[in-house]
């Protein structure tokens, strides 16, 4: 087992031989089905950590959760980094979505090995366990998709789901004084929505959208 698995370990590290080998030699069911699931670059990771910790043996577990502890403290810092310093009301409800979903995710890192330590010895903990690895896995899936937005927003100015919407802005001057008013309508509705939903980044576009429409016909009446 361990010659396999160190010659693994010094690969290129093939992610399905990787899954064999863990199925053949790892005791974590909850893993294995987790492995199979699919691939991931957090799959990958745990991956690499499982068959680390085989390799290793029990004995140096200590040494992994203060390893995993550090490493979580960089992420932390590396992820928060990646978004803008300066942020409009889109991307700041983005942020605010993601915060508290990305603080779970690392908060469950740095204890999960410890967990899975205890469940050596109590069933109970071993189930608690691979509970953890399943929210883990789907935190990591909620943090990808606001990557997703943030970085497309970032692009283009706008959400993935804004794109396919009609452009609805008037050109008619006769037109423009009543879109004027239905605009300014439409920012004082979607201010009072996103104060009281600021993780709602839906909202925080579309009140963007109605001031950038505001401005507009501002500028064609010309109107300070």
């Amino acid at each position: 087992m361990i010659g396999e698995i160190q010659q693994w370990l010094n690969s290129n590290k093939n992610y399905s031989e990787g899954v064999r080998l863990y199925q053949t030699h790892g005791k974590d069911k909850a893993l294995h089905k987790v492995f199979a699931e699919g691939c991931s670059d957090f799959k990958k990771k745990r991956l690499n950590e499982a068959l680390l910790n085989l390799y290793r043996g029990d004995k140096k577990i200590e040494i992994e959760i203060k390893d995993t502890k550090e490493q979580v403290l960089d992420r932390t810092i590396k992820a928060d980094k990646r978004w803008p310093d300066e942020r409009d009301g889109v991307l700041s409800a983005l942020h605010a979505k993601w915060k508290p979903s990305f603080a779970e995710m690392m908060h469950l890192c740095t204890i999960i090995y410890d967990v899975a330590k205890a469940g050596q010895k109590d069933k109970g903990m071993k189930k608690e366990a691979g509970k953890m690895v399943h929210r883990i896995l789907d935190l990591d899936d909620m943090c990808d998709c606001i990557y997703e937005e943030r970085d497309h927003y970032v692009k283009h100015g706008q959400l993935p789901a804004d794109q396919q919407l009609v452009d609805d802005l008037v050109m008619d001057p006769k037109k423009i004084p009543l879109a004027l008013q239905n605009a300014q309508r439409y920012v004082r509705e979607y201010k009072i929505r996103v104060k009281n939903n600021l993780t709602n980044e839906k909202f925080a576009a579309k009140l963007k959208k109605w001031e950038d429409r505001v401005e507009s016909y501002k500028n064609d009446l010309n109107i300070e």
